[in-house]
């Protein structure tokens, strides 16, 4: 068989179809959305220079951090554990009780980030206006519920909703851009508008997935008495404790930068960082459709599809992540130019590798979410934590001595023992993904 008969033949499985076509509803609603937010960050970037946008930055992954470390995720447990047989009542109550959780960790990490600012900053060497800034920042916190803000939605496959959304808040968000540019806005003003607009998307989704409980009949899910068995504690537990040990690989780039290299360096890192991410964008479509088929299947403990599902779309990322980077090699220098200006060409041959390495990223986006999916929620846990062990020791050796290029070598070092050890475990347990949590 050509391989164009093999790609035809996999598009035509009804379940890989069902995969493609809600990734190319949310890619649709991405792709939009993410070019009205890459203007966004250009206007921006331009109007601050790479220093100003540095403190934007750093105040963004201040939040991040504190968000990540505090406020628990539940929103993979909700999916696993919703799709499970015999399961509306199960729903309910995981609803009830990741409500719960996320309403308590996200005040209490919101306290945390608005309450320490002061002290976490001084630590920091940061000035009071990036200090200002980290708090401002960390009013998104509260409002980021993910059991509605990304469960629900995810749950029921209401990714059509999520696209609009994502997109009308970006046209709102370029036309206040556009707007402080003009007015000469300083680096508050556009952290504000980025601040508003995430609340925005927070509050809307959450009011629509309360809404969309009640369509579905998820019945007396307020009324039912709140349950966590030891299978569904030991998922939060280790995919939170996952969470928490890959802040590091996430968001210390810019913080260990900050620390050994200078604000302009931040700035320009941020700009290649946020240009590069339009890669991992096309694979959080494949990812945020994939896992909830994981789950189904895996929950009815059909194996065998699963594998089916995974090597069907690894082809497909394959030759997506093959045109991607042909792409970016051929045209980034005139984008850099056009839309940030010369001084971010600098330091190009760093960001040709981070487009090599995130297109690999891309290639293997199916991995992770099956790794969840699979119950591996304990060792995902120890592989992050190892993970982000290696990127610090070689993020910090390599940043002291080879400057952003030791940042870019420790990304690439974690990323093949990420990868590598979850390929290795799946391999190893294939016999029992649906029937273990590990």
């Amino acid at each position: 068989m050509t391989l164009s008969n093999r790609g035809i033949s996999i598009l035509k499985d009804k379940l890989i179809s069902r995969i493609v076509a809600n990734a190319g509803v949310i890619l649709s609603g991405n792709t939009a959305a993410s070019a009205l937010g890459f203007i966004s960050f250009a206007i921006m970037a331009n109007s601050l220079g790479p220093e100003s946008l540095a403190y934007f930055a750093l105040a963004q992954a201040y939040a991040l951090i504190v968000n990540d470390l505090f406020n628990v995720q539940t929103w993979e447990s909700l999916i696993k554990f919703g799709t499970q047989k015999n399961g509306e009542n199960v729903l309910a109550r995981t609803i009830k009780t990741n409500l719960f959780i996320d309403v308590a960790s996200a005040l209490i990490a919101f306290s945390v980030a608005y309450l320490f600012a002061q002290q976490i900053g001084v630590i920091l060497g940061w000035d009071q206006e990036l200090i200002a800034l980290a708090t401002l920042y960390s009013l998104v916190i509260p409002f980021t519920l993910t059991t509605f803000t990304i469960g629900i939605p995810r749950l029921f496959n209401k990714f059509v909703f999520i696209a609009k959304l994502q997109f009308v808040a970006a046209l709102v968000k370029l036309t206040l851009v556009i707007y402080l540019s003009s007015n000469n806005g300083d680096a508050k003003s556009f952290t504000a508008i980025y601040v508003a607009s995430e609340i925005f998307i927070y509050l809307s989704l959450t009011i629509y997935s309360l809404m969309l409980i009640r369509r579905k009949g998820v019945l007396n899910w307020k009324e039912t008495k709140m349950f966590l068995n030891r299978d569904q504690f030991k998922f939060l537990w280790w995919t939170n404790l996952r969470t928490i040990v890959r802040i590091p690989v996430r968001q210390l780039d810019l913080l260990i930068i900050n620390q050994i290299m200078s604000m302009e360096t931040v700035g320009i890192y941020k700009v290649y960082k946020e240009v590069v991410g339009i890669i991992s964008r096309l694979g959080e479509p494949i990812n945020q459709a994939v896992y909830p088929e994981y789950a189904k299947l895996l929950g009815h403990h059909k194996t065998d599809d699963t594998m089916r599902v995974t090597r069907s779309l690894m082809l497909i990322l394959f030759a997506l992540a093959t045109l991607t980077m042909a792409g970016f090699f051929i045209v980034a220098e005139p984008i850099m130019v056009t839309f940030f200006g010369p001084e971010y060409l600098d330091l190009m041959s760093v960001f040709y590798a981070l487009v090599i390495l995130y297109c690999i990223n891309l290639f293997l986006t199916p991995i992770n979410s099956l790794f969840i999916a699979a119950g591996f929620a304990k060792y995902s846990f120890y592989i992050v934590l190892g993970n982000n062990i290696l990127y610090l020791a070689v993020a910090l050796t390599g940043g002291t001595y080879f400057g952003i290029y030791g940042i870019v070598a420790a990304f690439a070092a974690q990323m093949v023992f990420n990868q590598g050890l979850k390929l290795i475990v799946l391999r190893k347990y294939s016999g029992d993904w649906s029937t273990k949590i590990r």
